[in-house]
């Protein structure tokens, strides 16, 4: 058994929308469709479409005024793995 998993997720949200991810994981956070904005560390990108961002700590993501697609993939322990967003 692999110690690790990588788990998918796809994200919708409206505009201005956010999402908070409180754990710290691995994270990648790419952008399909819309725009987001990211904050982590004290640090903001902004991302298009086709763009992503990606990160080991907690970080929080806001939809821009037209929404966004988010294809978000985390790596987490097996015992760990939860992904779901607060």
């Amino acid at each position: 058994m692999h110690p690790f998993v990588l788990q998918f997720f796809r994200d919708e949200l409206p505009a201005g929308a956010s999402l908070s991810f409180p754990d710290a994981c691995p994270r990648v956070l790419y952008v399909r469709t819309g725009s987001l904005a990211t904050r982590s560390g004290g640090v903001v990108a902004t991302l298009a479409p086709n763009s992503a961002w990606h990160g080991e700590q907690s970080c929080e993501a806001a939809a821009g005024k037209a929404g966004a697609e988010i294809y978000r993939w985390e790596l987490r322990r097996q015992s760990d793995s939860v992904g779901a967003a607060a």
